[in-house]
């Protein structure tokens, strides 16, 4: 279920129209507001590898049970308002879940669910 959410790697690719209606459909979807982070603007766009990289590092961020603030967040849109984005590091607990969004031209888009994996075998 949606409420098993603890973070979101939004697209988050800097366009104004694009952030806002990304901020405003997990608004919608997510009324328990995870934390909210884009790993896009640490790195800069890298257009079809994105999707990729994004779902390596929200990987990773689960793995180390952190994840990273946006980059070069400095005037969040007033959309964004409503989200709980991450403006200094923050602990996730193990096995937690995470929603990686990417969206592509042409509407075509893809999101993978996530969970992290710290149980001793």
């Amino acid at each position: 279920p949606a409420a098993q959410l603890q973070a979101v790697v939004a697209h988050g690719n800097g366009n104004p129209c694009s952030d806002d209606s990304e901020a405003q459909a997990i608004s919608q979807l997510l009324a328990h507001k995870p934390q909210v982070s884009a790993f896009k603007w640490a790195m800069g766009h890298t257009l079809a590898a994105s999707g990729l990289i994004d779902v390596a590092l929200a990987a990773h961020a689960l793995h180390q049970q952190y994840l990273p603030t946006i980059a070069t967040l400095t005037t969040p849109s007033p959309q964004s308002d409503s989200l709980n984005l991450v403006t200094t590091p923050a602990l996730l607990p193990p096995n937690a879940h995470a929603l990686v969004i990417n969206r592509g031209f042409g509407s075509m888009n893809a999101c993978v669910v996530l969970k992290g994996c710290h149980e001793l075998h």
